[in-house]
């Protein structure tokens, strides 16, 4: 003979929690659009903010590297003593 056993009531649902995974996988669905539609906002913000950093004359491709500042021979023999140059590296 077999025993049965009692079955565990299954839980109720709770209104946060979906019933089903179709329910679940709506769900999920509903979260990616709505992150989708602010990921694009901010693409938009982001382009409309390079935008004018270009006509304002800001943008990276616009601007010009420091010079570096080029040291007379006794303030270089100067920063070789104190040690803030290494004349062999």
């Amino acid at each position: 003979m077999e025993e049965t056993k009692p079955e565990e009531p299954k839980p109720e649902p709770t209104p946060e929690e979906p019933a089903s995974i179709i329910d679940r996988a709506d769900a999920v669905a509903k979260r990616i659009e709505e992150a989708n539609k602010k990921t694009e906002e901010l693409i938009g913000r982001q382009e409309a903010v390079a935008a004018k950093m270009m006509l304002a004359g800001r943008a990276e491709a616009g601007s010009a590297s420091p010079k570096p500042v080029e040291l007379t021979p006794q303030e270089y023999a100067e920063k070789v003593k104190k040690g803030e140059i290494n004349p062999l590296a």
